[in-house]
């Protein structure tokens, strides 16, 4: 059920960031103009109503074709809130003229960062970077020899 709902998204996703690529003339318009929307839905409620249904994990059947149902239904439903959650930022990378990669690593950094917050209250605000700076800061007190900096006492 995630990986039907995922494919596709990923091939509507595609081709619309194909059928964009072919018809833009400028190559950084159709790449800002993505940038803009991702950071408009990242601080957007909606947003935050996605990731909170990705914190949702209902009980399972454990045996027999109800268990099959019910972990068909499960993919499934999550896949749609994962979807609903990171598709913006999922379309940045396509859009971009080069540096894909790049991108796409960003992105999914972000998206683990802000998966491993908590559920809370749908408002508009930033999410994810503040447990991204928390996990750089945390390697670096808990490495400081590689980092040139001194340990913290704590």
């Amino acid at each position: 059920g995630y990986g039907f709902i995922w494919m596709l998204a990923g091939t509507v996703m595609m081709l619309f960031a194909t059928a964009v690529q072919v018809a833009r003339a400028t190559p950084a318009l159709p790449a800002t103009a993505m940038v803009g929307l991702a950071a408009l839905w990242q601080c957007s409620p909606v947003k935050q109503i996605c990731l909170n249904h990705c914190h949702v994990r209902p009980p399972l059947p454990a045996f027999g074709w109800r268990a099959d149902l019910a972990v068909l239904r499960f993919g499934a439903s999550h896949a749609w809130w994962c979807m609903g959650s990171c598709w913006a930022l999922m379309l940045v990378p396509a859009m971009l003229p080069a540096g894909h990669a790049v991108a796409m690593a960003a992105a999914a950094a972000l998206i683990v960062c802000e998966r491993l917050e908590r559920p809370a209250v749908p408002a508009w605000r930033w999410r994810g970077t503040g447990t991204a700076w928390r996990a750089l800061t945390a390697r670096w007190q808990l490495n400081p020899l590689s980092s040139g900096l001194r340990p913290s006492s704590r």
